[in-house]
């Protein structure tokens, strides 16, 4: 008797590919580049938090971040999965040998995303930090005009340094810093920020909308407000009398200092 199966016997079926399977794949291998690039900037670069506010190890660090990322093609989505992963790359660098609260290694992180976001074409970028086993410094640094950068979470310091044109929503608190040396631009924080705010910005806004504020820094121009009334520049210092009683911000309660 013939077997009627017999021609089917060296059959092999075809693999098929699914387009959801090839938009993963395509997704996974640029968050493969994105995270080599993380990695060989964090063991090139140096930052030295020492010398921080000044502004030039920032810059230096701020530059090979362009670098490793100059020849990277993503997209916003990408960046937001790099945040996720970012969570699990915590661990002391080869290099540095840097703690995983390192607020070298973070600044360099934050520096990194900054980079990121300022060269995409995407307009509109979120990053969420809720579990982030860190606050990431640096974030927002040079972010030029036309782009908008929405942050959830806990930011460290120098949130928005050299800002450039752009505009971060921070949905909680920033730590010190924010809005250093700011050019133009605009700020909003929905709960508390740290001391320092302002600090050598010479355009621009600061909106601290739900909190508290530490401690303002010496603004040469632009204004910082507390809810809707604005604190920096106030009308005292502008006719010279700096140490105004009336227009210290109120010192932040125990929950404040926590979140902040």
């Amino acid at each position: 008797m013939v077997n009627p199966f017999a021609e089917f016997q060296t059959y092999e079926p075809r693999q098929r590919s699914l387009p959801l399977d090839r938009i993963i794949a395509v997704r996974d291998a640029i968050l493969e580049q994105l995270l080599s690039g993380y990695t060989a900037y964090i063991d090139q670069t140096e930052l030295d938090w020492e010398q921080l506010p000044d502004p030039r190890p920032v810059e230096r660090a701020y530059q090979s971040a362009l670098r490793h990322v100059a020849d990277l093609t993503y997209s916003h989505d990408d960046i937001e999965d790099f945040c996720f992963s970012l969570e699990q790359l915590h661990t002391p660098t080869v290099a540095h040998e840097l703690p995983d609260d390192s607020p070298s290694l973070w600044g360099l992180s934050g520096l990194y995303l900054s980079a990121l976001c300022n060269q995409t074409a995407s307009r509109q970028l979120q990053l969420r930090l809720q579990w982030m086993p860190a606050r990431v410094h640096l974030l927002g640094y040079q972010l030029p005009t036309g782009k908008r950068l929405d942050i959830e979470g806990l930011c460290g310091d120098f949130l928005g340094m050299a800002l450039a044109g752009g505009e971060i929503s921070l949905r909680g608190s920033a730590f010190h810093g924010v809005g250093f040396a700011l050019q133009r631009g605009k700020i909003v924080i929905s709960d508390n920020a740290g001391e320092d705010v302002g600090q050598d910005m010479v355009g621009g806004e600061i909106h601290v909308l739900g909190g508290r504020i530490r401690g303002v820094g010496r603004v040469r121009g632009g204004s910082v407000y507390l809810g809707q009334r604005r604190i920096a520049p106030a009308e005292s210092n502008e006719r010279g009398a700096d140490q105004s009683p009336d227009h210290k911000t109120a010192p932040p309660s125990s929950r404040e200092q926590a979140d902040a």
